[in-house]
């Protein structure tokens, strides 16, 4: 093991800063993702009816609002994928949540969940919902995520390091169930009124902003709390470096990556006021800085003793 005086140590990280930057630094990709991704576009079909993009995937119709700027930045648009709760529409997601004010150049997509998931109100499964786990209806809901996001790469100048995703209730656990299976393709999540569980030690290192309402009555506190050491566990953060603003608190690992926690005395609801704090917090998250920063922080604990 390299043993150096901390200057010598922060030369060498503006070596490997700049070496890692000319290089592609790439992970392990989740369960075939790329694979999954490069094929979906050909074996789904598409069509527009009005504001809406109609995907047919597995010989299902399924449904998307896309919303963004006729022109897209020169270095790609940013893209934030929204999955609303169970029993929710893209419809109603799109007028609620209106995240484009507070994102002009991001290309914002509402996907529309399909019934046959159970919820806690809806036991037989007849509202729109998202798969819960792994595997689940055949991963109908990964797949479809697949063709939408090939379709955004061959039809619109998309930045591939700027991918979020954003959901509330089942939509947000389905947003763990990306995260799990599709974390090379995402940037950083935003995770409200239900959490991961044992779906996140076993994801990839993503920034994640945690929002839990101390008195919901579906999803109650003490079953989502204990997501919360689990991201801590995996992203490394540390809570001697935890700043609290109001209801939220944002702890960052020695790598760089956040976990920002929203706990407010409320039950079930998103609280609109959270909305643009979710957005400048994608904002200072990229795929790209993930992977440098986990690189780096790697290197470091592996080769080189601080004196």
């Amino acid at each position: 093991m390299i043993t150096m005086n901390k200057s010598l140590c922060l030369l060498l990280l503006s070596v490997l800063f700049v070496s890692a930057c000319q290089f592609n630094l790439r992970e392990k990709p989740n369960r075939n993702s790329a694979e999954e991704t490069a094929t979906a576009s050909s074996e789904s079909l598409v069509r527009t009816e009005g504001q809406y993009t109609i995907f047919t995937v597995d010989g299902k119709e399924r449904t998307t609002i896309i919303q963004g700027n006729s022109t897209q930045p020169e270095n790609g648009a940013p893209v934030i994928f929204v999955f609303h709760g169970h029993g929710g529409s893209a419809d109603k997601a799109s007028n609620g949540y209106q995240l484009g004010k507070y994102w002009s150049d991001a290309l914002i997509v509402y996907m529309q969940g399909e019934p046959g998931v159970p919820g806690v109100n809806d036991p037989l499964g007849q509202r729109n919902g998202w798969q819960k786990d792994p595997g689940e209806l055949d991963d109908r809901d990964v797949k479809f995520f697949d063709a939408v996001f090939a379709h955004l790469q061959q039809t619109y100048q998309v930045d591939p390091e700027r991918v979020y995703i954003f959901g509330h209730s089942n939509g947000a656990r389905f947003c763990n169930v990306l995260w799990n299976m599709r974390g090379d393709h995402i940037a950083a999540i935003s995770s409200a009124a239900a959490q991961g569980g044992d779906l996140i030690p076993n994801s990839l290192p993503r920034s994640i902003f945690i929002l839990i309402g101390e008195n919901d009555p579906v999803s109650p506190y003490e079953n989502q709390a204990p997501s919360i050491q689990l991201a801590r566990t995996l992203l490394g953060t540390d809570e001697g470096t935890a700043i609290t603003n109001g209801y939220m608190t944002t702890e960052t690992s020695p790598a760089g990556l956040e976990l920002v926690t929203y706990i407010h005395p409320g039950g079930h609801e998103l609280p609109p006021e959270v909305l643009p704090l979710v957005i400048e917090f994608f904002k200072r998250n990229t795929a790209h800085n993930s992977r440098v920063r986990l690189y780096l922080s790697s290197y470091i604990i592996q080769h080189v003793n601080l004196r």
